[in-house]
């Protein structure tokens, strides 16, 4: 099974968030849908003991999460993805690693993927544009990604 550690966004944050992805969609950037918008912790990828990852996720606290500024991988040069930044988690964070998990160094949520020859100076204009989302007291959840066209499905499998 095909698996993620991730931090689900509040709906109202969601929204929000949603929203100022859409001034990309001017630029014929393919926006990540609504529902699976979320703060990324760990990439697993295919797990075979899905009950022993549970486990290991037992109890892990909550933290503060801060949505703030954007950013481009890899980078202004090569756009391919576009996100939010993320501050705070950092308790989460600490947790997950302390119970053997890689846990990504730049904490975001991907809001749209770039295919093609983007506008690069709309995308760098947008990216200098944003400020203070929002922030929220999240979670840490597995979740199963399901591989499909157009997108792929994101179910939260734990807790």
């Amino acid at each position: 099974m095909r698996l993620f550690i991730g931090v689900p966004l509040p709906d109202g944050l969601r929204e929000k968030v949603f929203e100022i992805a859409r001034e990309l969609d001017r630029q014929g950037i393919k926006l990540v849908p609504k529902e699976n918008l979320h703060i990324t912790l760990s990439f697993l990828g295919e797990v075979g003991d899905v009950d022993g990852v549970k486990s290991r996720m037992k109890d892990i606290p909550s933290s503060l999460f801060r949505i703030e500024g954007a950013g481009v991988f890899p980078g202004l040069n090569y756009i391919r993805v576009v996100w939010l930044g993320v501050k705070g988690g950092e308790n989460m964070v600490e947790e997950l690693k302390h119970r053997g998990f890689d846990v990504n160094d730049v904490l975001h949520v991907t809001i749209a993927r770039v295919k093609g020859k983007p506008n690069k100076k709309a995308i760098k204009e947008f990216v200098e544009s944003v400020g203070y989302v929002g922030e929220f007291e999240g979670y840490a959840c597995l979740f199963q990604s399901i591989l499909m066209k157009p997108n792929p499905k994101y179910v939260r499998i734990y807790p």
